[in-house]
């Protein structure tokens, strides 16, 4: 139980990372600064859920074989 808890904070720290380096207020329009970070919670949210799917998975997958 405790592996999923700790890989969901290592993917949203990742995650969250990586998106840090996108620039994503240029496709927003000007002073609309709330809105282009919610997208970008969202964004992150969205990644960490489809990462974190994958991987667990994947060792349910490995576990079965």
């Amino acid at each position: 139980m405790y592996y999923k808890l700790l890989i969901y904070m290592l993917v949203v720290l990742s995650t969250t990372f990586a998106v840090s380096g996108l620039n994503i207020n240029k496709y927003f329009k000007p002073n609309r600064i709330w809105e282009a970070r919610i997208f970008v919670a969202f964004l992150i949210i969205s990644i960490s859920h489809l990462v974190v799917s994958f991987i667990l998975n994947f060792l349910e997958a490995s576990k079965i074989l």
